[in-house]
């Protein structure tokens, strides 16, 4: 199958402002590949698109998404969230919200669109009363991001955004995978933080917690020390380690180094030629060894492994190697 880079087909919340017309910005979404049900498309909304202030709305189809960078966004009908890498989205067709820029890389996506049967059917053994609201199957909007997943939707998208042609089975298959074990985790998510959610969804807990997700999501690569960071936030250290575990279920070096193994990945398929010693100190790792056991630790293979398999696009072999059934 030829991958469809049509712009006019957007999908991630590509603003409807007065105004738009056929003269206007392009949609900040490229559907790449579309077969039925669902649709891969990457969506990019640089800091001086004026869709940064207008509302934006939900068009393709019930997205799964995986944010590449970090935003702040505000639903229309939910609590604001901070959008981070190590987290992944999901937005039902319609939805309307706004966004505030937090970095200088704007917002920037991968997204995975179904259609309204198809998200009934995936969601109908975590939420049986999904089929009393097939028009927002959705109930969860942000869940915490399965490294494996995160690979994964790097091959899928590598893949796509390479102009070559891509087999529609195994993109298909791949997909499905994907939004299956992203709602799987996301449910799975929600009954734990159910269990640990008082006192991180007090207000001032609940802003402290986003503003340090937004602070290490935007400053990942820098040399960061606890002291610092809870001196932005405006906590005591030990104050905010309590609150960020018990408002997120990770530490604050959890949180970190996943961010920075992302980065790293990120990087490793961008730059083919950055060594992996150059990419371990680009990252905040202290050497290549170390970067190597986090990586082999969080996504079940090697950096190594991961450039190979991430920037050829080698959908089918990641997945065997993820062991996602």
């Amino acid at each position: 199958m030829r991958l469809n880079h049509s712009d006019s087909d957007a999908s991630h919340a590509p603003s409807r402002a007065p105004g738009d017309g056929a003269g206007g910005s392009p949609a900040p979404s490229r559907v790449l590949l579309r077969e039925g049900a669902f649709a891969v498309a990457h969506h990019r909304c640089p800091p001086e698109d004026h869709r940064w202030q207008t509302e934006n709305q939900v068009v393709t189809g019930h997205l799964v998404v995986f944010p590449w960078s970090v935003t702040m966004m505000r639903p229309d009908s939910r609590e604001h969230f901070v959008a981070d890498p190590n987290s992944v989205l999901f937005w039902n067709r319609g939805e309307v919200f706004r966004r505030d820029l937090v970095s200088d890389r704007g917002d920037e996506s991968a997204l995975f669109a179904v259609d309204s049967s198809l998200a009934v059917e995936m969601l109908a053994a975590h939420d049986p009363s999904v089929r009393e609201h097939p028009e927002a199957p959705f109930r969860v909007h942000r869940a915490p991001s399965d490294p494996r997943l995160f690979l994964l939707q790097a091959s899928i998208m590598r893949a796509a955004m390479s102009g070559e042609a891509v087999d529609g089975v195994e993109w298909q298959e791949a997909t499905l995978t994907l939004v299956r074990h992203a709602i799987r985790g996301a449910y799975t998510a929600v009954a734990q933080a159910g269990r640990r959610r008082p006192a991180a969804r007090r207000r001032m807990q609940w802003e402290a917690v986003e503003a340090t997700r937004a602070l290490l999501a935007s400053r990942w690569d820098e040399r960061l020390s606890l002291a610092m960071i809870a001196e932005r936030i405006g906590f005591s250290a030990y104050h905010l380690c309590r609150v960020f575990r018990a408002g997120t279920g990770r530490s604050l070096h959890e949180y970190l180094t996943q961010l920075r193994l992302r980065g790293a990945l990120e990087r490793m398929a961008s730059m083919p030629q950055m060594g992996l010693e150059a990419v371990a100190d680009s990252c905040g790792f202290a050497n290549h060894s170390h970067l190597t056991r986090a990586f082999r630790g969080a996504f079940g293979v090697t950096p190594s492994a991961a450039r190979r398999l991430v920037g050829e696009g080698r959908i089918k072999e990641l997945g065997a190697c993820l062991s996602l059934a």
